[in-house]
C-alpha cells in the first residue's frame, strides 16, 4: 500500500474488496497510514474496519450512504 501511495499518484478513491482474514491485518494502522501519506483519499469500510463510505451489497439500505469522515 505504501509503494502505491509513495509511487504514483495519489488517489483519490481506495477501495478494498474482498480481503479475507481481516483480523490478520492491523486495518486500523493501515488507514492511518493512507491518511498521513494521501489525507484527501477516500477508503471504503471492507477493510474492516469503519470507513469514508458504505459500500452495501446483496441488499438495499434503508438509508442513502453518506460520506462520514473517521480520523
Amino acid at each position: 500500500m505504501r509503494e502505491l501511495l509513495c509511487r504514483y499518484d495519489l488517489p483519490v478513491v481506495i477501495w478494498f474488496d474482498g480481503l479475507k482474514q481481516q483480523e490478520k491485518y492491523d486495518c486500523y494502522q493501515v488507514v492511518r497510514m493512507i491518511r498521513e501519506i494521501s489525507p484527501g483519499t477516500l477508503v471504503n469500510n471492507r477493510i474492516g474496519v469503519p470507513g469514508d463510505f458504505g459500500t452495501p451489497e446483496q441488499f438495499i439500505p434503508n438509508l442513502t450512504p453518506t460520506l462520514i469522515r473517521f480520523n
